[in-house]
């Protein structure tokens, strides 16, 4: 263990363990510890023994037993001594980084401080830690618990301990309040105090790297894509003039003061977003933790989805059928915001696909539905909506059937048959039965294979593999937030 002082680790429960690196401190607020002070189940032992002792001595007239009944209460009263004097210790919790994608290593940094001059004894400093809603942290039913053996603390001094932790499950994990015990070399006595020190490590999911998603941008009167000075009503911008434009944006003002023509460059208001849905019926996944497992393949490629929009700055809504809601516009803090959400959703049995129906874009953007491949009903109930949008892509995720389920179960891979291979291209007439581009019924043979694409991948690793590219991006000069410096091209 990297760090100075301590006796030994040891992790109850399901226990943390990996490593990571650690993030600015969060002070706790300083509050009045709580201190209980009991008897430990050997002392009252002892208690009782010397008791009985002490009336075996009164009534056989044995001097032997009154020594002994002597000697047991002059061990309570030692017991009582050594713990009378309660460390005077302050105590901070400190997670780094406070988010991180699933697998991704953190560390939890647990700080004593000692504020008196004289030595703090050697205390024993247990953590609990649940996973909870966000900003929860433990109560009296802990998930596990940390244990850290701390030698003498010097007076004025401080210590801090590097505890790896375990980001292999996505949640919410509380640490704290922190427990510090000290009980006498007898184990009769214990003292515990109660310290008000938390903090809250967010496990996000892990996200593959994708582009944007495929978009219909709104069209110029003249046939020219809507991404130019003339594309927008809301100012964003100077820029150079390229030849062929429109000279009524020049700004002449900024062209006389460098000597380059420049011309105003405008946002569009109605530049295409994606919808992401997220599907967390039960009911859409395979039973049993092959189930739990596929949910958690799903929350990935939503979170891919989304980490794709944010790179190249085009605005995403966030939507579950749990009824959770949140939009962004690809900004960091607004990302960070989404991938939280992802990191709290659960299966909910609650859950509808009615959301679907509140869904507007007016025939531009991209509605993204993840799903399992358990339950057939999303493209019945994508149906309606598919000419709101310019593209419809429908991400179905794990087996597509009980059997296909059970032998991903198995232990040995060699014995798990292979899944069907992912299908990018599929007949949109025939899931949809025959619509028009207007998304109404038809007798004509046209589909909407243009707008409705169903990807079935075994896990969101294959996504990558599948996942349709628009013509948006750093191609076509759309600003980038990996370029600006917000994900610096590595994970969220």
């Amino acid at each position: 263990m990297p760090s100075t002082g301590v006796a030994a680790v040891a992790l109850s429960a399901d226990g943390l363990a990996l490593g990571g690196p650690a993030a600015a401190p969060k002070e706790a607020p300083e509050q009045r510890p709580t201190v209980v002070t009991r008897v430990t189940p050997l002392g009252v032992g002892v208690l009782a023994t010397a008791v009985v002792l002490a009336a075996g001595a009164f009534v056989l007239r044995y001097a032997e037993l009154a020594a002994l009944a002597a000697a047991a209460l002059a061990a309570l009263l030692i017991a009582a001594f050594a713990v009378a004097r309660r460390p005077r210790l302050r105590a901070t919790l400190r997670v780094g980084p406070a988010g991180v994608p699933r697998g991704e290593p953190a560390t939890l940094v647990v700080e004593l401080r000692n504020p008196h001059r004289r030595p703090s004894p050697r205390v024993r400093v247990e953590i609990p830690w649940s996973h909870g809603a966000r900003g929860a942290v433990p109560a009296a039913g802990a998930a596990g618990t940390i244990v850290v053996d701390v030698r003498r603390l010097d007076g004025a001094s401080s210590r801090a301990v590097e505890l790896p932790l375990d980001t292999q499950r996505r949640g919410v994990v509380g640490f704290g309040p922190v427990l510090v015990r000290r009980s006498d070399p007898f184990g009769l006595i214990s003292s515990a105090t109660w310290l008000a020190a938390a903090d809250v490590l967010r496990v996000r999911p892990r996200a593959v790297p994708l582009g944007a998603p495929p978009a219909a941008p709104a069209r110029d009167p003249d046939g020219r894509t809507a991404d130019g000075a003339a594309g927008g009503v809301i100012f964003h911008g100077l820029r150079e003039y390229v030849s062929g434009e429109d000279l009524r944006f020049v700004h002449w003002p900024s062209s006389a003061r460098t000597g380059v023509l420049m011309v105003r460059e405008h946002v569009e208001p109605s530049e295409p977003a994606s919808t992401v849905v997220l599907d967390t019926r039960p009911a859409a996944y395979p039973p049993g933790e092959v189930g739990a497992d596929t949910f958690e393949e799903a929350v990935d490629v939503a979170a891919s989805v989304l980490l794709g929009c944010a790179r190249e700055s085009l605005g995403v809504v966030l939507l579950t059928t749990a009824g959770v809601r949140r939009s962004g516009r690809g900004r960091a803090p607004e990302t960070y915001a989404l991938l939280d959400d992802l990191a709290e959703v659960d299966l909910d049995p609650a859950g509808t696909l009615d959301v679907l129906g509140t869904v507007r874009r007016g025939g531009v953007g991209t509605l993204v539905v993840v799903t399992g491949g358990f339950d057939d009903g999303q493209l019945r109930a994508v149906a309606p909506v598919v000419h709101r949008f310019g593209q419809v892509v429908v991400v179905r995720v794990g087996a597509r059937s009980l059997a296909a389920a059970r032998a991903r179960s198995r232990r040995t891979p060699a014995d798990r048959p292979r899944l069907r291979r992912a299908s990018s291209a599929p007949d949109a007439a025939t899931l949809l039965g025959r619509f028009d581009l207007i998304g109404r019924p038809s007798e004509i043979g046209t589909s909407v294979a243009g707008r409705l694409r169903v990807v079935d991948i075994p896990d969101a690793a294959r996504l990558a593999e599948v996942w349709p590219v628009g013509s948006r991006g750093r191609a076509a000069g759309v600003r980038s937030n990996a370029r600006a410096g917000y994900f610096g091209g590595g994970a969220v």
